[in-house]
């Protein structure tokens, strides 16, 4: 009797595990933390609007609550989920509705802007393998004009350290002094994943 109990009670406090949300988190897609962008690393292209200077993201489940905050402290709120289902939710003036689709770790955010400017912006998030580096390829397309660019959105979950900057090769940077202006290498982008731009649903 006692060895089936005992097998029981096992069989249970498993159940209880994988049932728990904190479990269900692959870290590999848990984006839970406050990222700040590095201006240095990333390529902002011509971004119809300046891209977050803070990204604070917390997961439940699958549901991602997101504040995003520019440079003066103004800051939106968005929330959406993971398992394809359509997220409405409002910035500002414009109405966003967002879906969603993994692509192994990476998390794939389809939304449709509509308000002042219509548009359509593709992200693909991933983590780095250290987890301490959150990179957003951010394609958009539409509004007046066909608009359509693309950007490398750079985000650290310590806020970037001017003075730890690597000089570039033979120019040693003295103390106190300022880094050099010039930007990173450009990276070519990898090409982008089938997402339906034009369409309101993901195709699985």
């Amino acid at each position: 009797m006692l060895p089936r109990l005992a097998r029981l009670v096992t069989a249970v406090s498993s159940l209880l595990v994988f049932l728990s949300p904190a479990a269900a988190i692959d870290p590999d897609r848990d984006f839970s933390r406050v990222w700040f962008l590095d201006e240095q690393q990333s390529e902002l292209g011509s971004l119809p609007s300046a891209a977050p200077a803070q990204l604070s993201v917390s997961q439940e489940g699958v549901t991602i609550h997101g504040t995003e905050s520019d440079k003066a402290g103004n800051s939106a709120v968005w929330t959406c989920s993971t398992d394809s289902k359509v997220s409405k939710y409002q910035v500002e003036k414009a109405r966003m509705s967002s879906q969603t689709k993994w692509e192994g770790a990476a998390l794939l955010i389809n939304t449709i802007v509509t308000g002042p400017r219509n548009y359509v912006v593709t992200d693909r998030w991933k983590l780095s393998r250290d987890h301490h580096t959150l990179t957003i390829r951010r394609h958009i397309q539409g509004g007046a004009g066909g608009l359509e660019t693309e950007a490398v959105l750079v985000y650290r979950n310590q806020a970037p350290s001017h003075a730890n900057a690597v000089p570039p090769a033979g120019q040693p940077l003295a103390s106190g002094s300022a880094p050099s202006p010039a930007g990173p290498p450009r990276r070519s982008l990898p090409p982008r994943s089938s997402f339906p731009l034009e369409q309101k649903s993901l195709s699985h």
